[in-house]
Formats: C-alpha cells, structure tokens, sequence
C-alpha cells in the first residue's frame, strides 16, 4: 500500500499485511510486560539459565 501526501514527510510503501501502526502497539505493548515481569525472567546470558546449550562458533 502507498501511503503518501501532505500528512507524510516521505512517501512509503508500506507492506499490506504488516501495517506499521499495528507493529509500533506491539513493540510499545512489550515495554510495560517486560516492566511488569522484569524481576522474574532469567538473564539470557548465562548458560545455565537456557533450556538449549549456547551456540558457539568454535562447536
């Protein structure tokens, strides 16, 4: 889809099946979750913490 005119800055197309106002409420909706859940969730990083073994390029 073309969204263009005096209410953009810069013409786009913009993909019909992932419109970015629906994309920017999902990325905005992931902040307060993770804010809400913060204390609770492991650290990535450690390997203990995965339920896979950490990929490594020497491996």
């Amino acid at each position: 889809m073309r969204v263009d005119g005096p209410a953009v800055p810069e013409p786009v197309d913009e993909a019909s099946f992932v419109p970015t106002n629906a994309t920017a409420q999902y990325g905005l909706a992931a902040i307060p979750c993770r804010a809400l859940a913060g204390d609770h969730l492991r650290s990535p990083t450690t390997e203990s913490t995965l339920p896979y073994p950490l990929l490594r390029e020497d491996s």
